[in-house]
């Protein structure tokens, strides 16, 4: 989240408080690499993994999981900080990090999947990597970009820094593509290979845990917390629960529609509680996704068995009778 959206830094509570020394160090710094140490190609060789779904389906999940396993290419923490250059991010990252076997930077760490709603811990833990996005995608209050704007995106640019975080690791990349999941036609056809996951949790449970991160993220369930969709206009006048069931129904909707025009072997939904209880059926149907694109990942998985899906009501009774009824009045 950035100036673009005013409101949502207003009130955050003080866990999510940014620091404005951190961001004038990362704007002058930023400001500076553009140009140094350049990618070596100009667009990604491999399929980029692209994590699409709803705020608290479990993208976060999904993108540590995939970090985790050594097959990729991810945005850190570290290299984030890099973002206009991710090229040049990497190469230091593999200077602090990856070759400091006598941990003399004290960055190592180990796999951790916990985070606050979103954010990660540890240097080397996967970032959502907005900053870089909204290098390239001008954003307003709502996440959408009209033609116009989509036709002027140096879509150049994009796919080198992408080919950069690609060439730094020599994997493919993976990263959270929430931001533009309301354009997925668009991210396709810039995309010589590519692969969209559409992360799809239990609409009441993903709601729901929408709802809190509200409370946590403000201290306020009134405040509009995670992207907003075209939608948002009328259900900014709603109350907090048919806000968040409307937010969810328009989102995933939005995924749905966008897919459509992605063909089968480009993209892959699945549900977030059968990903918790069996990562790997979700390792080997990404494997057979990628090799229809010529690259194959290792056949033997080695992460993860199970995850905890953690859905439980949080609610009352009477809060999630009206959230029940409000998801079905959505989906009509």
């Amino acid at each position: 989240m950035t100036d673009q959206e005013p409101e949502m830094n207003r009130g955050r509570t003080a866990e999510f408080v940014r620091s404005d020394t951190l961001e004038q160090l990362l704007s002058e710094v930023n400001g500076a690499i553009g140009d140094t140490l350049p990618a070596p190609y100009d667009k990604p060789k491999y399929p980029v993994i692209l994590i699409m779904g709803n705020a608290r389906s479990g993208t976060t999940l999904t993108s540590q999981w995939l970090s985790s396993l050594g097959h990729f290419a991810y945005p850190s923490n570290l290299l984030a900080r890099f973002y206009a250059n991710p090229y040049l991010g990497g190469r230091i990252q593999q200077i602090l990090a990856d070759n400091d076997p006598d941990n003399q930077m004290g960055l190592h760490q180990q796999v951790s999947f916990s985070s606050a709603l979103g954010r990660t811990k540890g240097a080397l833990a996967p970032s959502e990597f907005w900053y870089f996005w909204r290098q390239f995608f001008s954003f307003g209050d709502i996440q959408t970009l009209s033609p116009e704007q989509l036709a002027s995106v140096d879509t150049a640019a994009f796919l080198k820094g992408l080919a950069g975080l690609e060439a730094a690791f020599d994997r493919p990349v993976v990263l959270k593509g929430m931001i533009m999941q309301w354009h997925i036609p668009f991210l396709d056809k810039i995309l010589d290979k590519a692969l969209f996951l559409n992360v799809k949790r239990d609409p009441f449970y993903n709601a729901q845990s929408l709802y809190f991160a509200r409370k946590r993220f403000f201290d306020d369930v009134s405040r509009w917390y995670a992207f907003k969709p075209p939608e948002y206009n009328t259900l900014k006048n709603e109350p907090p629960i048919r806000q968040v069931a409307g937010q969810i129904v328009h989102t995933g909707r939005a995924i749905e529609e966008g897919l459509k025009h992605v063909s089968d072997d480009r993209y892959l939904s699945y549900r977030y509680e059968d990903f918790c209880a069996d990562p790997q059926k979700l390792y080997e149907d990404i494997a057979a996704k990628m090799k229809a694109q010529h690259y194959v990942l290792p056949a033997e998985y080695g992460g993860e068995p199970a995850f905890d899906a953690a859905n439980t009501q949080r609610l009352s009774d009477a809060e999630a009778h009206e959230l029940r009824t409000a998801l079905d009045a959505f989906s009509q």
